[in-house]
């Protein structure tokens, strides 16, 4: 790596690290432990440094790019919890069915800042619910883990399991169905004018 390519993944680092506080946040969504959360966004950072991306390619106008570095931590997580899957017996929320970090670079600025606000309004509604809501909530949409998976794992009865993701599921949709239908139908103002 020459001086110039360092010099502008130093860069990157800087900006990246202005929000370190936001990355923590997102990550201690998945993991529910602060500890865990650090060596996250640590471990993330450490990939895009060795991906070689530099600071214009991780900013969005002079601030980092939030839906990329979720992306990153989103993908980053599930993948160290992706073993033993099977089908899932109910779809998932649809806005995280959207996986690829990649998307990120051909974001245009509305639909940024709307993924931005839905992320914030999962995330705020997540920690108002009891502990075994957000324990299913990680394991289930996060980890990406089968509702059998999830039973073997807990001792959970199947049936249970099933019956709390549909109700989660059931919430989700209700608290944020509309904005995640602007989000995909591409009606960003909606969104946008909702925290006007």
């Amino acid at each position: 790596m020459n001086n110039k390519e360092n010099r502008d993944q130093s860069g990157m680092l800087e900006l990246l690290y202005t929000k370190h506080k936001d990355w923590v946040r997102i990550a201690n969504s998945f993991t529910n432990n602060y500890e865990d959360a650090q060596d996250l966004v640590s471990e993330a950072y450490i990939r895009i440094w060795t991906a070689g991306k530099t600071k214009e390619e991780i900013s969005f106008g002079n601030e980092p790019n939030r839906y990329f570095m979720w992306m990153v931590l989103s993908n980053m997580y599930k993948t160290d919890y992706r073993r033993g899957n099977s089908n899932k017996a109910i779809k998932t929320f649809p806005l995280f069915e959207e996986q690829d970090d990649t998307i990120a670079e051909n974001y245009d600025g509305k639909k940024h800042r709307s993924f931005e606000v839905i992320m914030d309004k999962i995330t705020d509604l997540v920690s108002t619910w009891h502990v075994q809501e957000k324990q299913l909530f990680e394991l289930y949409f996060m980890r990406d883990l089968s509702l059998r998976k999830i039973s073997s794992e807990t001792g959970i009865g199947l049936s249970w399991i099933h019956n709390s993701v549909k109700a989660i599921k059931e919430k989700l949709t209700a608290e944020l169905g509309e904005d995640v239908t602007d989000f995909f139908n591409n009606d960003f103002n909606q969104l946008l004018d909702d925290v006007a």
